[in-house]
Protein backbone atom coordinates (compact mmCIF):
# COMPACT_ATOMS: atom_id res chain seq x y z
CA UNK A 1 0.00 0.00 0.00
CA UNK A 2 1.25 3.49 -0.97
CA UNK A 3 0.35 7.50 -0.23
CA UNK A 4 -1.40 7.29 -3.83
CA UNK A 5 -4.01 4.02 -2.82
CA UNK A 6 -4.69 6.18 0.46
CA UNK A 7 -5.89 9.72 -1.67
CA UNK A 8 -7.29 7.70 -4.84
CA UNK A 9 -11.03 7.72 -3.51
CA UNK A 10 -10.86 11.31 -1.93
CA UNK A 11 -12.85 13.85 -3.84
CA UNK A 12 -10.65 17.33 -5.82
CA UNK A 13 -12.75 19.85 -5.06
CA UNK A 14 -10.15 22.39 -3.68
CA UNK A 15 -8.77 24.80 -6.14
CA UNK A 16 -4.53 24.53 -6.58
CA UNK A 17 -2.71 27.12 -4.91
CA UNK A 18 0.51 27.98 -6.63
CA UNK A 19 4.10 25.91 -6.10
CA UNK A 20 6.72 28.07 -4.27
CA UNK A 21 10.52 27.96 -4.62
CA UNK A 22 12.59 29.40 -2.26
CA UNK A 23 15.92 30.98 -2.70
CA UNK A 24 18.91 33.59 -1.49
CA UNK A 25 19.54 36.58 -3.01
CA UNK A 26 22.88 35.52 -5.01
CA UNK A 27 20.62 32.78 -6.93
CA UNK A 28 18.07 35.32 -7.45
CA UNK A 29 20.02 37.14 -9.45
CA UNK A 30 21.58 34.32 -11.77
CA UNK A 31 17.40 33.05 -11.39
CA UNK A 32 16.99 36.26 -13.15
CA UNK A 33 19.62 36.75 -15.64
CA UNK A 34 19.64 33.22 -17.08
CA UNK A 35 15.45 33.71 -17.49
CA UNK A 36 15.49 30.27 -15.77
CA UNK A 37 15.36 28.48 -12.74
CA UNK A 38 17.92 25.73 -13.57
CA UNK A 39 18.06 22.16 -12.20
CA UNK A 40 21.76 23.07 -12.05
CA UNK A 41 21.02 25.45 -9.16
CA UNK A 42 20.10 22.62 -6.78
CA UNK A 43 22.07 21.94 -3.83
CA UNK A 44 20.46 18.87 -2.53
CA UNK A 45 20.38 15.13 -4.69
CA UNK A 46 17.41 13.44 -5.84
CA UNK A 47 16.12 11.65 -2.71
CA UNK A 48 14.97 8.99 -5.43
CA UNK A 49 16.88 8.86 -8.31
CA UNK A 50 15.32 6.92 -11.29
CA UNK A 51 18.68 5.55 -12.46
CA UNK A 52 21.98 4.63 -10.42
CA UNK A 53 23.07 8.67 -11.19
CA UNK A 54 21.99 11.14 -9.01
CA UNK A 55 19.50 13.02 -11.11
CA UNK A 56 19.61 16.97 -10.61
CA UNK A 57 16.21 18.84 -9.67
CA UNK A 58 14.23 22.10 -8.61
CA UNK A 59 12.81 21.55 -5.12
CA UNK A 60 8.97 23.31 -4.76
CA UNK A 61 6.86 23.20 -2.31
CA UNK A 62 2.98 23.67 -2.31
CA UNK A 63 1.34 26.98 -0.98
CA UNK A 64 3.88 28.41 1.10
CA UNK A 65 7.18 29.42 0.08
CA UNK A 66 8.98 27.08 2.59
CA UNK A 67 12.45 27.69 4.26
CA UNK A 68 14.58 26.93 7.03
CA UNK A 69 17.51 30.02 8.28
CA UNK A 70 20.32 28.91 9.91
CA UNK A 71 23.39 30.71 10.62
CA UNK A 72 25.11 30.44 13.65
CA UNK A 73 22.78 29.26 16.19
CA UNK A 74 19.98 30.47 13.61
CA UNK A 75 18.73 34.38 15.79
CA UNK A 76 20.95 36.12 15.01
CA UNK A 77 20.40 38.05 11.33
CA UNK A 78 21.88 41.47 10.16
CA UNK A 79 18.88 42.05 7.65
CA UNK A 80 20.45 45.18 5.90
CA UNK A 81 23.51 43.24 5.01
CA UNK A 82 22.73 39.54 4.54
CA UNK A 83 22.78 37.56 1.57
CA UNK A 84 20.86 34.92 3.07
CA UNK A 85 17.39 36.73 3.20
CA UNK A 86 15.05 34.91 1.23
CA UNK A 87 13.27 35.49 -1.69
CA UNK A 88 9.88 33.92 -2.81
CA UNK A 89 9.11 32.50 -6.55
CA UNK A 90 5.48 31.70 -6.81
CA UNK A 91 4.34 29.75 -9.89
CA UNK A 92 1.23 29.86 -12.02
CA UNK A 93 -0.98 27.44 -10.55
CA UNK A 94 -1.18 25.43 -14.38
CA UNK A 95 2.20 24.79 -14.07
CA UNK A 96 1.92 21.47 -11.52
CA UNK A 97 1.56 19.81 -14.61
CA UNK A 98 4.97 20.38 -15.58
CA UNK A 99 6.52 18.98 -12.62
CA UNK A 100 7.07 15.24 -12.07
CA UNK A 101 6.07 14.06 -8.56
CA UNK A 102 5.93 15.08 -4.63
CA UNK A 103 6.43 13.69 -1.03
CA UNK A 104 3.88 14.76 1.81
CA UNK A 105 6.81 15.87 4.01
CA UNK A 106 10.60 17.46 3.48
CA UNK A 107 12.62 14.82 2.29
CA UNK A 108 15.80 16.42 3.28
CA UNK A 109 14.86 16.90 6.84
CA UNK A 110 14.18 12.81 6.29
CA UNK A 111 17.78 12.17 5.18
CA UNK A 112 18.95 14.33 8.01
CA UNK A 113 16.98 12.31 9.99
CA UNK A 114 14.95 14.50 11.63
CA UNK A 115 11.75 12.43 11.48
CA UNK A 116 14.04 9.06 13.08
CA UNK A 117 11.90 8.68 15.84
CA UNK A 118 8.44 8.99 14.80
CA UNK A 119 8.48 7.67 10.70
CA UNK A 120 9.16 4.16 10.37
CA UNK A 121 10.69 3.79 6.98
CA UNK A 122 13.94 1.98 5.30
CA UNK A 123 14.92 5.15 3.21
CA UNK A 124 16.99 2.71 0.47
CA UNK A 125 13.53 0.68 0.17
CA UNK A 126 10.51 2.59 1.44
CA UNK A 127 10.91 5.99 0.35
CA UNK A 128 8.25 4.85 -2.60
CA UNK A 129 5.47 5.06 -0.35
CA UNK A 130 4.88 7.96 0.37
CA UNK A 131 6.02 9.13 -3.19
CA UNK A 132 3.12 10.09 -5.98
CA UNK A 133 3.38 10.57 -9.35
CA UNK A 134 2.27 13.83 -10.69
CA UNK A 135 -0.38 14.29 -13.54
CA UNK A 136 -2.17 17.58 -13.63
CA UNK A 137 -2.33 18.04 -9.88
CA UNK A 138 -5.31 16.60 -8.89
CA UNK A 139 -3.06 14.71 -6.95
CA UNK A 140 -2.38 17.07 -4.33
CA UNK A 141 -6.00 18.29 -4.28
CA UNK A 142 -6.97 14.83 -3.21
CA UNK A 143 -3.87 14.75 0.05
CA UNK A 144 -5.35 18.46 0.89
CA UNK A 145 -8.89 16.80 1.17
CA UNK A 146 -8.10 13.59 2.82
CA UNK A 147 -5.36 15.10 5.23
CA UNK A 148 -6.37 18.77 5.59
CA UNK A 149 -9.81 19.32 4.37
CA UNK A 150 -9.22 22.53 2.90
CA UNK A 151 -5.71 25.05 1.43
CA UNK A 152 -5.98 26.95 4.79
CA UNK A 153 -5.47 24.00 6.83
CA UNK A 154 -2.67 22.73 4.88
CA UNK A 155 -1.09 26.12 5.39
CA UNK A 156 -1.96 26.82 8.98
CA UNK A 157 -0.69 23.09 9.76
CA UNK A 158 -4.71 22.31 10.95
CA UNK A 159 -4.52 18.37 10.74
CA UNK A 160 -8.01 16.80 9.70
CA UNK A 161 -7.69 14.79 13.18
CA UNK A 162 -10.77 12.56 12.09
CA UNK A 163 -9.15 10.37 9.06
CA UNK A 164 -8.24 7.04 10.40
CA UNK A 165 -5.18 5.52 8.98
CA UNK A 166 -5.60 2.41 6.90
CA UNK A 167 -1.92 0.66 7.38
CA UNK A 168 0.63 1.17 9.44
CA UNK A 169 2.58 3.31 7.14
CA UNK A 170 -0.04 5.87 6.69
CA UNK A 171 -0.63 5.65 10.42
CA UNK A 172 3.48 6.72 10.88
CA UNK A 173 2.48 9.21 8.43
CA UNK A 174 -0.23 10.66 10.48
CA UNK A 175 1.60 10.93 13.37
CA UNK A 176 4.35 12.64 11.77
CA UNK A 177 2.32 15.43 10.82
CA UNK A 178 1.13 15.72 14.20
CA UNK A 179 4.33 15.78 15.79
CA UNK A 180 5.05 18.80 17.92
CA UNK A 181 7.63 21.39 16.50
CA UNK A 182 10.09 23.40 18.32
CA UNK A 183 8.59 26.17 15.91
CA UNK A 184 5.57 27.20 15.13
CA UNK A 185 6.69 27.79 11.41
CA UNK A 186 8.95 25.19 11.42
CA UNK A 187 6.71 22.97 8.28
CA UNK A 188 8.92 20.32 7.85
CA UNK A 189 7.08 17.37 8.84
CA UNK A 190 4.06 18.24 6.64
CA UNK A 191 5.54 20.77 3.84
CA UNK A 192 4.52 18.94 0.34
CA UNK A 193 7.94 19.04 -1.57
CA UNK A 194 7.51 18.83 -5.22
CA UNK A 195 10.11 17.99 -7.83
CA UNK A 196 10.99 19.09 -11.01
CA UNK A 197 13.41 17.16 -13.55
CA UNK A 198 12.98 19.76 -15.73
CA UNK A 199 14.40 23.63 -15.87
CA UNK A 200 11.42 26.23 -15.00
CA UNK A 201 11.18 28.80 -17.57
CA UNK A 202 10.10 31.96 -15.43
CA UNK A 203 9.55 33.82 -17.89
CA UNK A 204 6.12 32.34 -18.97
CA UNK A 205 5.02 30.11 -15.73
CA UNK A 206 6.21 32.67 -12.72
CA UNK A 207 3.45 34.40 -11.30
CA UNK A 208 4.75 36.55 -8.44
CA UNK A 209 7.74 37.49 -6.24
CA UNK A 210 8.12 37.66 -2.42
CA UNK A 211 10.96 40.35 -1.80
CA UNK A 212 12.46 41.98 1.28
CA UNK A 213 11.32 45.14 1.15
CA UNK A 214 14.55 46.94 2.71
CA UNK A 215 17.16 45.06 0.93
CA UNK A 216 15.41 45.62 -2.61
CA UNK A 217 14.90 49.43 -2.08
CA UNK A 218 19.17 49.29 -2.19
CA UNK A 219 18.64 47.40 -5.79
CA UNK A 220 16.11 48.47 -8.07
CA UNK A 221 17.58 47.57 -10.93
CA UNK A 222 16.21 44.24 -10.15
CA UNK A 223 12.91 45.36 -9.60
CA UNK A 224 13.56 46.68 -13.66
CA UNK A 225 15.12 43.57 -14.69
CA UNK A 226 12.03 41.57 -13.36
CA UNK A 227 9.02 43.75 -15.03
CA UNK A 228 11.51 43.23 -18.31
CA UNK A 229 10.56 39.39 -18.03
CA UNK A 230 6.90 39.75 -18.45
CA UNK A 231 4.47 43.01 -16.68
CA UNK A 232 2.23 40.00 -15.48
CA UNK A 233 4.53 39.16 -12.67
CA UNK A 234 3.34 40.71 -9.29
CA UNK A 235 5.74 41.66 -6.93
CA UNK A 236 5.18 41.40 -3.04
CA UNK A 237 7.27 42.90 -0.38
CA UNK A 238 7.72 41.87 2.92
CA UNK A 239 9.13 43.42 5.92
CA UNK A 240 12.58 42.88 6.67
CA UNK A 241 12.83 45.99 8.58
CA UNK A 242 13.65 45.43 12.29
CA UNK A 243 13.74 41.65 11.94
CA UNK A 244 17.21 39.88 13.05
CA UNK A 245 16.15 36.26 13.50
CA UNK A 246 15.04 33.36 11.52
CA UNK A 247 11.82 33.05 12.74
CA UNK A 248 10.75 36.40 12.53
CA UNK A 249 11.95 36.87 9.06
CA UNK A 250 10.32 33.27 8.05
CA UNK A 251 7.54 34.55 9.37
CA UNK A 252 7.54 37.66 7.91
CA UNK A 253 7.95 36.22 4.11
CA UNK A 254 4.98 33.76 4.66
CA UNK A 255 2.86 36.23 5.99
CA UNK A 256 3.61 38.68 3.02
CA UNK A 257 2.53 35.50 0.92
CA UNK A 258 -0.74 34.52 2.54
CA UNK A 259 -2.21 37.55 2.55
CA UNK A 260 -1.39 37.47 -1.47
CA UNK A 261 -3.73 34.53 -1.64
CA UNK A 262 -6.25 36.10 0.04
CA UNK A 263 -6.64 38.35 -2.60
CA UNK A 264 -5.81 36.63 -5.45
CA UNK A 265 -8.21 33.04 -4.45
CA UNK A 266 -10.87 35.04 -2.49
CA UNK A 267 -13.28 31.93 -2.99
CA UNK A 268 -10.38 29.36 -1.96
CA UNK A 269 -8.40 30.86 0.29
CA UNK A 270 -10.24 33.20 3.23
CA UNK A 271 -7.34 34.25 5.27
CA UNK A 272 -9.32 36.63 7.47
CA UNK A 273 -11.74 33.78 8.80
CA UNK A 274 -8.76 31.48 9.66
CA UNK A 275 -6.96 34.37 11.22
CA UNK A 276 -3.02 35.31 10.69
CA UNK A 277 -0.33 32.99 11.29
Amino acid sequence: MTLENWIFHENDSEELLPLCHTTKWKYFEKIISNRKLLTSFSRFPDPNPTSTQEENLVYLFYGLPFYIYETGNGNDINSEVTEDLPIGLIFKQNFISNTDRFYPFDTGALFSNKYRNILDIDIDNDLLVYEVKITDGIEIKKLIKRYYKTNENYCYGNLNKSREATHPKEENLLRLFLDERKSELDFRNRAIEVHSLKDIDIENNLLAIVLPRLRTSKYAYLEQNIKSLSNNIDIIYYNDLRRYNSESIRYALIDATLNFYNEKYPNSFSYDRVGKV
